[in-house]
């Protein structure tokens, strides 16, 4: 089963560093995450695409064994775009 905190966010980019960054959401089709957007050919070679699973973790007080808060914890993946291009002649 996806979880259900999978966000997707485009890092578009030049040489000369960051444009913009554009959240983008997925479609599920047979328990797969799909992320389509377009941009201009120019900012590929640069450009990444982040997709990030998050949840929260309970900490316990060591000493009561209390719930005293939650710890953010996750995985981060940074996709090259230009490494799924076709090198062009």
């Amino acid at each position: 089963m996806l979880s259900t905190n999978i966000t997707g966010k485009a890092l578009l980019k030049d040489a000369d560093g960051l444009i913009a960054e554009c959240p983008i959401s997925p479609v599920e089709e047979n328990n797969s995450l799909t992320y389509t957007f377009s941009i201009g050919r120019k900012l590929v070679e640069k450009s990444t695409l982040s997709i990030t699973s998050r949840h929260d973790i309970m900490s316990q007080d060591p000493t009561s064994g209390e719930n005293v808060g939650r710890i953010a914890a996750g995985t981060v993946f940074y996709i090259q775009l230009s490494d799924f291009m076709k090198n062009d002649p």
